[in-house]
């Protein structure tokens, strides 16, 4: 018990030893139970040194950045693995049992996508455009696992189609409540925005370091974290590797082991 308000310590001494330094920390916060981001406590955002412009509520508008990578002027080897990486995600995140013909349809969508976008980031409309051609015709008005997935993602509008904020140069606390917590957009929502922390951070340079400090720039804190664990979640992964020398720390909280 009390994971809650560790965690809003934590951000509260992280937040007011660093705001006014040249180096303040932002976090990104998963608030499953929306303790967080509850009206009922704002007074909480005060102490971590923010307000409710923060809280990012895809319920009510979409996140404001683009989950997919863009790949302007990137080789097309670039594109085949990460289509075959997307694709495997997709899959996972709602459990979906799919035919090895499916999984390798969907791969071929999504580099059909990006063609279509001319590398630029693709949607999940044009990924599942792309999906249906790639069907017989007589199996075009069919839902298979795959479809059902990517029409749940375009239904609920969680993501923007363009980058609209960077997500380590402030600090935001996305709402999660409202989707149930094993589902597969809670899932889709962790696993995408993961996704987008590890395509900045590749592109920072080193955390700055001297004799006294090392540079803290971010934590990513995934309450309830358990859900998020249940599956091949190769962006945590990642983020964990990449972020080691950028400054980046990662606070998973659960009661489930």
């Amino acid at each position: 018990s009390g994971k809650s308000n560790l965690l809003a310590v934590l951000l509260n001494e992280i937040r007011t030893l660093s705001i006014e330094s040249s180096y303040p920390v932002n976090f990104l916060l998963f608030d499953y139970k929306g303790e967080f981001s509850d009206p009922a406590n704002n007074s909480w955002l005060q102490l971590f040194e923010t307000d409710r412009s923060a809280i990012l509520d895809p319920i009510i508008s979409p996140l404001p950045f683009t989950p997919f990578k863009d790949f302007t002027g990137k080789p097309q080897n670039e594109i085949n693995l990460y289509s075959t990486e997307m694709a495997t995600a997709l899959c996972s995140i709602d459990r979906a049992i799919i035919s090895a013909n499916m999984s390798n349809r969907l791969s071929e969508a999504i580099i059909k996508a990006y063609k279509q976008t001319s590398n630029a980031p693709v949607t999940f409309k044009i990924i599942l455009e792309q999906y249906t051609q790639l069907q017989n015709e007589r199996d075009r008005d069919k839902d298979d696992s795959v479809k059902s997935v990517l029409k749940q993602l375009i239904r609920n509008n969680i993501f923007s189609s363009e980058d609209k904020v960077d997500l380590i140069k402030d600090s935001y606390i996305v709402k999660m409540d409202a989707f149930p917590k094993d589902g597969p957009i809670a899932k889709a929502i962790v696993y995408f925005i993961v996704s987008k922390l590890n395509i900045i951070y590749d592109k920072l340079p080193k955390q700055a370091v001297d004799q006294d400090c090392v540079e803290l720039r971010h934590f990513t804190i995934i309450d309830e974290a358990h859900y998020m664990l249940g599956f091949d979640n190769k962006p945590l992964r990642n983020l964990i590797a990449v972020g080691r020398n950028k400054g980046l720390s990662i606070i998973l909280a659960t009661q489930n082991m």
